[in-house]
């Protein structure tokens, strides 16, 4: 049973170490994004019931305890069909990806006019980073791949569950990307859609977010009851998830001052700034202005708006060509080092679940207030209420 035919389109370059020619964009790269958002989409509604809670470590502010994380994979690997390769059960995934055409372009090297203009082009090709330097960065530009998501092993699923899973998919492709610098809008594809659950693909982000996250949590409403060891209570009101977790009821205003209506997702649309310009911000530490008030912020803040060797960033940026319209979702998180090294003095400094909202509210304001001196425009949008919140940003800026 085929569930959606995808063909799509590469809007930015698509950069990869090494290029496949016969399979540029691989199924398992597509199936290891397309999982990473089914657990966002779950943790996010085990967080706002209060299931989700994590623990500190010797290492890490916060992450989920075994029962937890154990409680997230067997949801999406069992209930929403993804696989799941358990301790005493095992089950296939329910769907395959099955690429129907491939005809990108050939691969190219990066030019030097293509490394001036995304300049994680540029760090790749400098002869001074060592660890890639026995390897030469090419990219796509050109071309489509036509996928089809079908039935892989009969599953019971019913309508909810597919819609929580393919929802799932449908907000890596449409708010993700693939490949090198794949967070920082490189290798980000266009995506038109045909069959049953098409709509699922061409809906706007905010109703779609809308439409997975109920469908999400009528798969979690039938499934929790599996899960044990898991503490039920309400989350204090300045908690953190202790993983990247779709979730946006919970506000964080209130906990530090002078802050961004920041909830643990946040959803901001950008227009009118060029991909590059919006990717360049992330690689070049230069163009914003530093607000921090410690040593702790001001290195995570840093490690925020770079992509940081201890962690992904939390801020992952994609670009539509069809809407012309950029997305950056924003994730608050406290699976983040307990303590940090710096160049300058203090030589190490920890780091606290307030510290991870101060900087992610510092470095989201500075993206903001980039955007705008360059003549975009920014929204910021919540299920709260998005005219409500960008006001909020624009008092704060």
């Amino acid at each position: 049973m085929e569930y959606v035919t995808l063909k799509l389109e590469p809007v930015t370059p698509f950069v990869q170490l090494h290029i496949d020619q016969d399979w540029p964009l691989r199924p398992s790269e597509v199936k290891g994004l397309w999982r990473w958002w089914g657990r966002a989409l779950v943790a996010g509604v085990l967080f706002e019931r209060g299931l989700l809670h994590g623990a500190g470590g010797r290492d890490v502010v916060k992450t989920p305890t075994w029962e937890e994380a154990d409680c997230i994979s067997q949801i999406v690997g069992l209930d929403m069909g993804l696989g799941y390769a358990g301790r005493w059960e095992a089950q296939a995934s329910c769907f395959r990806i099955r690429f129907e055409q491939v005809k990108f372009a050939p691969p190219r090297e990066v030019s030097h006019s293509l490394a001036v203009t995304f300049q994680l082009l540029r760090q790749l090709a400098r002869d001074d980073y060592h660890y890639y330097r026995d390897y030469s960065p090419r990219y796509i530009d050109g071309g489509y791949a036509t996928l089809v998501i079908e039935e892989h092993i009969p599953c019971s699923l019913d309508n909810k569950a597919v819609e929580a899973a393919l929802g799932a998919l449908a907000l890596a492709l449409r708010l993700s990307c693939f490949g090198w610098g794949g967070r920082r809008g490189l290798g980000c594809f266009s995506v038109r859609a045909y069959g049953r659950y098409s709509s699922l693909f061409t809906e706007e982000p905010r109703a779609l977010i809308k439409r997975v996250v109920a469908a999400a949590d009528a798969v979690v409403s039938r499934a929790v009851s599996r899960c044990r060891g898991l503490r039920g209570r309400e989350p204090s009101k300045c908690e953190l998830p202790p993983t990247p977790a779709l979730s946006t009821e919970r506000r964080y205003d209130v906990c530090i001052k002078d802050s961004i209506a920041l909830t643990p997702y946040m959803l901001i649309s950008v227009k009118g700034v060029r991909p590059e310009d919006l990717h360049n911000l992330f690689t070049q530490s230069a163009q914003t202005a530093s607000h921090a008030r410690d040593a702790a912020v001001q290195t995570l803040k840093s490690l925020i708006v770079s992509t940081a060797a201890k962690r992904p960033s939390p801020m992952i940026l994609s670009a539509n060509a069809t809407s012309k319209t950029a997305y950056l979702s924003v994730f608050t998180s406290a699976d983040w080092p307990r303590e940090l090294e710096r160049r300058e003095w203090p030589r190490r400094v920890s780091v606290t679940e307030t510290d991870i909202l101060t900087a992610t509210s510092l470095a989201l304001r500075e993206f903001i207030d980039y955007v705008k001196k360059l003549g975009g425009t920014v929204k910021v949008w919540s299920p709260q209420g998005s005219s409500n919140i960008s006001t909020q940003v624009d008092d704060a800026l």
